[in-house]
């Protein structure tokens, strides 16, 4: 699957370690409250997970990354920074596409976009650019 998250530098540094454990291990024991244990805390066996990460957040953001889930980040993923927005024309909806598919493809592990998620990243984009005709 793909886990999204928004601002990772909200993320406490013991989460990020959490999450860098379950990229590398490929599992993640899942804890929480149980109703029927009065409401102490129930931690399970690790189960298995398999994903793709995608973080977001300002620059601040990566001085705020636990340093060896940023390396990790580095060492088998991609960063892209972003300074401003562009029009919303069809010419650069075109080349922003275009580029989420070279990674995609330079990547081999990301399955294949189809037309509903292209339409998905663009409204996220719009979403994301907070300015009017802008991606």
């Amino acid at each position: 699957g793909v886990l999204f998250i928004d601002e990772i530098n909200t993320i406490g540094l013991v989460s990020q370690q959490s999450l860098l454990t379950a990229m590398q291990e490929g599992e993640f024991p899942i804890t929480g409250q149980s109703e029927r244990s009065s409401g102490a805390m129930v931690k399970t066996e690790p189960v298995p997970c398999d994903f793709v990460m995608v973080a977001a957040g300002n620059l601040d953001a990566i001085e705020g990354m636990h340093p060896a889930l940023r390396s990790r980040i580095r060492g088998n993923g991609y960063e892209i920074y972003m300074e401003e927005t562009m029009p919303d024309t069809p010419e650069n909806r075109e080349r922003f596409i275009t580029f989420i598919a070279q990674e995609v493809t330079n990547d081999g592990m990301i399955p294949h976009f189809d037309q509903g998620a292209i339409d998905e990243v663009l409204h996220e984009a719009r979403r994301r650019s907070n300015r009017k005709g802008h991606i």
